[in-house]
């Protein structure tokens, strides 16, 4: 498969040079291999929109997530189980630390994945607009 741009530039090169010159033959089939190149281009591009799509989702989700932890941690924060809040006041404030102690634990994993993962975006959208 012959390169087209070098096809060209041979041309005219020819006609600068005259018709005793010789052009030199290349060895390798740089037409194939920018084909080739194209074609895995256009792949990583579709790739890189998938992981795009993926990722925006996970943000999503994650941002999800992390609300739903303080809107639950808050609602134990305050929950009396059921139990008489004067009688039980003790045992009350154990399992609310208790729960306290999980939701922070988790939040404190998740809290900042979100932001995280959006520092991709900017590389991703470049990849996946072909800037590379």
């Amino acid at each position: 498969m012959k390169w087209s741009i070098l096809e060209d530039f041979k041309k005219d090169a020819k006609k600068l040079l005259g018709a005793g010159a010789t052009i030199p033959q290349e060895k390798i089939d740089l037409g194939k291999i920018a084909q080739d190149q194209t074609a895995a281009r256009q792949n990583l591009i579709g790739l890189v929109g998938e992981l795009h799509d993926n990722l925006i989702e996970q943000i999503g989700i994650l941002e999800k997530w992390n609300d739903g932890l303080k809107q639950t941690a808050a609602i134990y924060e305050n929950a009396d189980f059921g139990l008489d809040p004067k009688a039980d006041a003790k045992n009350i404030e154990k399992a609310r630390k208790m729960f306290a102690a999980l939701f922070t634990g988790v939040q404190k994993t998740y809290k900042d994945q979100p932001a995280n993962l959006k520092k991709f975006i900017p590389y991703i959208v470049a990849l996946k607009n072909g800037d590379f």
